[in-house]
């Protein structure tokens, strides 16, 4: 184990950067419930895994879910189980900012990089919220991590590990497969600048184009079962039943091609229209610039500025391949803060260089007295007391807003009477029993007893949100919740400036005679949604 950290002395302070990210993480665990729409997908898939009812979703391959559902085997099923999988992956993956740090540098850069992702304030929060990017960002740096090692011991064996990894992230999230695409720009701009310089190297180019082959082909494989799911589950949504059952019996079925078929061209609907993010839109292009500015200390800025001022290396190179990667790809479509968390490994990396080359700096030009060593520590200081408070920030809030809500639905709704909300899947977690209305259910809205609305009215029509308005305007509110989340979770909320007290509430209105009328767009709009389903 030593061999891997290094010398004991750095295994230890490795453990400490480890305590501390974990029990950042883990700050108010109990306090913190479901408040993402994504959130009530992914607990949902982790519950039919398990038979406690739920519905598996598409929208993300399972390997979150099933940590999540092991998770409700050993310690119940809890809100709070599903938090408390991401933050166990988000504290582990300061271990792997370590271990590449010190792959591509040495041990002190390393360590420096490993506490300045444990104390990354964007990394907390999502670390702290029951989504798959925390998993997903874990397993996308470990296979970075097996990347490095192939190359650097150029052996098949590390490059067919590097694709189990990379089977296993792209099982996480649909674009995990960019673990493999950012260590493909690496090497061809390597070969490139290798060949054009005309240096000598050890790296054997044509070793690791096999090697790289490999691991592609065994990611592949490893991703065939999930679209085989994809095209079963379709299958079984058509008989019209989506348990254990009638998917075991759509496998017994042994139409394998007509499956996978199927299974491809979800597959292909989910990633092009809902993930790959194909358009170009020039007014969002700051929204992760800004992001990187709102959610990180200017100390930590200063050190990852200057790590551009030596000469580029290829190690550097490589990080900023990883860093800017994300930023291009995702800048050209689907924008969401949470899509490049896989990014902020990249960055506490290199801003780790650049605290190092401040330091030596600062002990050349400025404070002859003091080592290099002392320098450092005093970079290390002042980044982590700039970074107070937005760690504060980061751990000081709770959304446990739709729990409170499920808690007064179950105490104040009678069976049987119907529900519409405005809102995803997961206040359904806390009340799962409650009569959900449902758009393509033979139930009219006249039906419908208590309406539920949350952040996600702000995200429709303007037409739908006037109904929306009628409805709430005439029916009375019996119950009011504050859900207090900082993310920042697309450029709509950020730049049409909806992140006010009211985006936060989530309400419960019981609906009046007065509020029937308005409900009959419902209606009319089932008839147009459910035809095309």
């Amino acid at each position: 184990m030593m061999k891997i950290f290094g010398t004991r002395q750095t295994g230890f302070y490795v453990a400490l950067i480890f305590a501390l990210a974990l029990s950042i993480r883990l700050f108010n665990i109990f306090g913190m419930g479901l408040f993402h729409w994504d959130s009530g997908y992914y607990v949902g898939t982790a519950l039919w895994l398990i038979g406690h009812g739920g519905m598996p979703y598409p929208w993300e391959p399972p390997v979150y879910s099933a940590f999540v559902s092991l998770g409700f085997l050993i310690l119940g099923i809890h809100d709070w189980v599903a938090v408390l999988v991401s933050a166990l992956f988000g504290a582990l993956t300061v271990i792997l900012a370590y271990l590449i740090g010190k792959e591509l540098f040495d041990l002190k850069t390393g360590l420096v990089a490993a506490l300045f992702l444990a104390i990354s304030q964007i990394h907390i929060i999502y670390s702290r919220m029951a989504l798959t990017d925390s998993a997903f960002t874990f397993f996308f740096v470990m296979s970075l991590l097996l990347f490095i090692y192939s190359i650097k011991r150029q052996k098949i064996r590390l490059y067919a590990i590097y694709g189990i990894a990379l089977g296993i992230t792209q099982n996480v999230k649909y674009n995990g497969f960019m673990a493999f695409i950012i260590p493909v720009i690496f090497l061809a701009a390597y070969y490139a600048y290798v060949k054009y310089a005309g240096k000598r190297v050890k790296l054997d180019f044509f070793l690791a184009f096999k090697g790289m082959v490999i691991a592609f082909l065994i990611m592949v494989l490893m991703h065939v079962p999930w679209i085989f799911a994809l095209g079963v589950g379709d299958y079984a949504k058509e008989a019209g039943s989506l348990s254990m059952e009638s998917v075991f019996s759509q496998l017994a079925s042994g139409n394998l091609i007509s499956i996978f078929s199927r299974g491809i061209n979800l597959y292909m609907s989910l990633f092009l229209e809902n993930k790959a993010g194909l358009l170009f839109v020039p007014s969002e292009l700051l929204f992760y610039p800004y992001l990187i500015l709102f959610w990180t200390s200017p100390a930590l800025i200063l050190c990852f500025i200057l790590s551009f001022t030596g000469r580029m290396k290829k190690e550097m190179a490589f990080l900023l391949i990883w860093f800017a990667f994300f930023f291009a790809f995702f800048s050209a479509g689907y924008k969401a803060g949470r899509v490049i968390l896989p990014a902020i490994p990249a960055f506490s990396l290199i801003s780790a260089v650049g605290a190092i080359r401040l330091a030596n700096i600062l002990k050349r030009n400025f404070i002859r007295k003091i080592n290099g060593g002392q320098a450092l520590g005093l970079i290390i200081i002042m980044v982590c007391l700039a970074s107070v408070p937005s760690v504060l920030n980061a751990v000081s809030y709770a959304h446990d807003g739709y729990r409170q809500a499920g808690t007064f639905l179950k105490e104040n709704v009678d069976k049987g009477q119907y529900i519409f909300t405005t809102g995803g899947p997961q206040i359904r977690f806390y009340y799962p029993d409650g009569a959900w209305w449902k758009f393509c259910e033979n139930v009219s809205s006249n039906e419908i007893s208590y309406f539920v609305t949350d952040y996600i009215q702000y995200r429709y029509s303007e037409n739908y949100m006037q109904y929306i308005g009628e409805i709430k305007n005439s029916s009375e509110l019996v119950a009011s919740f504050y859900n207090h989340v900082v993310v920042i979770e697309s450029p709509e909320d950020t730049f049409k400036n909806r992140l006010n007290d009211d985006f936060y509430k989530i309400e419960i209105y019981k609906i009046g005679d007065d509020s029937k009328k308005y409900l009959s767009f419902l209606d009319e709009y089932k008839k147009v949604a459910c035809t095309e389903l």
